[in-house]
């Protein structure tokens, strides 16, 4: 009495005269309950990749995009799939080749982390400042298959430490001035 999945053959035959229908059945539950799985997997991983505020982007060894997380096309005003078998160095920098900076280059090179501070440039051509981690992304053979970045839109911050940098040189003329004068 119990429910399966089933892979199912049939034909007709013809056995001395008489029609006949023969059928083959394959219980194929476990490679359904596998696929599922998978398939919840592969959503549970979309979300967690989601719901970082941080933009993650998955990168292959040729620069072209594979996947990215709404974070990081938000910083784009764009939408995620937008990006994907794109060229990374065009969708984010404008470029019409690998960025003389690329730490996904250093990553894949090294086989290990590498970071950098650079712009973020729009289709509409406005700036922002961004610090990115590049990862290495190794297959299970152990080759490099390319590199995974997380990016941190630092605008603001750069913006308070230029204006706190400003307010301290001020503080600082103003210190001499006074003690010259003393």
């Amino acid at each position: 009495g119990r429910i399966f999945y089933a892979n199912v053959l049939g034909t007709k035959m013809n056995i001395l005269g008489k029609d006949f229908m023969v059928g083959v059945f394959r219980d194929i539950t476990d490679r359904k309950k596998a696929e599922e799985a998978l398939r919840a997997s592969e959503e549970q991983m979309r979300a967690l990749i989601d719901n970082i505020s941080l933009g993650i982007t998955y990168i292959d060894k040729d620069h072209k995009v594979v996947l990215t997380n709404k974070a990081q096309a938000k910083m784009f005003d764009r939408s995620p799939v937008e990006f994907v078998g794109k060229y990374c160095f065009f969708e984010f920098e404008k470029r019409d080749a690998i960025c003389p900076h690329c730490p996904g280059e250093i990553a894949m090179a090294t086989g290990r982390k590498a970071e950098v501070e650079t712009f973020g440039i729009r289709d509409d051509k406005s700036r922002f400042m961004v610090h990115i981690d590049a990862f290495p992304f190794f297959k299970n053979d152990g080759k490099i298959a390319g590199f995974i970045e997380v990016v941190e839109d630092i605008t603001e911050r750069k913006r308070t430490e230029e204006t706190l940098n400003k307010t301290e040189e001020r503080n600082r003329q103003v210190l001499e001035t006074a003690y010259s004068a003393y």
